[in-house]
């Protein structure tokens, strides 16, 4: 607690980009309201006066005298809206949540298959959408967690967590990927695909892997095509070819044998 008392802001510096960049993925995560109040107490704790803090912050003087006030004398929990259910806060008491193994996700061919508690449901490939709300749907209500619905999705954890603040904003709208590169195949042309299928085949009957890193690196060395890895994931799984490597690989070694 003495290193602590002896933090003097004065003597560090500070990157208008940096905080930038790392505001806006903090109020993606903690929402702008709770990201406020942890600034609020931040600067106080740091020395600032509170009349400084509200000039830096734009919030009134008595807003943020107020804010700490509560803070201080409730302590973590009053850094969340108290308009929320008291589960909902956390480092209060809770009932137990659903375990993640209540809920089971499985990958067939051309569908997914949801397993809630011995009932199961059935989400084609094809509505990406449906199935990217479920998730952040489930990840929301907290029957599973953002870490385990982001590997679902093939996206970080705190991406999922911005998606549960857009989806709550702005309905499934909010879900709706905003890079247009992604939404269409702009880059992945007919014969661009069909050099990937033949990169994947290649690569399944040599015995040599047939995941994304290294169908990109094995692609630009025998095309020239710059594509992204992601992409390719993306793409691998739209043309059915997931998990087709080892049964493509024993069908040429029975030719070859036979």
């Amino acid at each position: 607690m003495n290193e602590l008392n002896k933090i003097d802001c004065r003597t560090l510096s500070f990157s208008p980009n940096l905080s930038s960049n790392r505001l806006k993925k903090a109020k993606s995560i903690f929402g702008e309201n709770v990201l406020k109040r942890i600034i609020v107490f931040s600067l106080y704790i740091l020395g600032v006066r509170r009349s400084e803090i509200s000039r830096a912050t734009k919030l009134p003087e008595n807003t943020v005298r107020t804010m700490l006030k509560t803070i201080l004398k409730d302590g973590f929990v009053a850094f969340f809206d108290r308009r929320k259910k008291q589960a909902d806060i956390p480092g209060k008491r809770k009932d137990e949540p659903i375990q993640e193994k209540a809920i089971k996700i499985h990958e067939h061919h051309d569908t997914y298959q949801i397993s809630i508690s011995g009932t199961d449901m059935y989400i084609s490939k094809k509505n990406t959408y449906q199935f990217k709300a479920l998730i952040v749907t489930f990840a929301e209500n907290g029957l599973i967690s953002k870490t385990y619905a982001g590997t679902l999705l093939n996206i970080s954890s705190s991406h999922v967590g911005y998606l549960i603040k857009n989806m709550s904003e702005n309905d499934l709208i909010g879900l709706i990927d905003k890079r247009r590169g992604q939404q269409k195949d702009f880059v992945f042309t007919p014969e661009i695909k069909s050099e990937l299928i033949v990169q994947f085949a290649v690569n399944a009957a040599t015995g040599n892997s047939t995941s994304s890193l290294v169908l990109t690196k094995d692609l630009e060395q025998r095309t020239s095509y710059k594509l992204s890895p992601r992409s390719i994931r993306h793409h691998i799984n739209n043309l059915g070819l997931k998990g087709k490597a080892k049964q493509l690989w024993k069908l040429i070694s029975l030719k070859k044998n036979g």
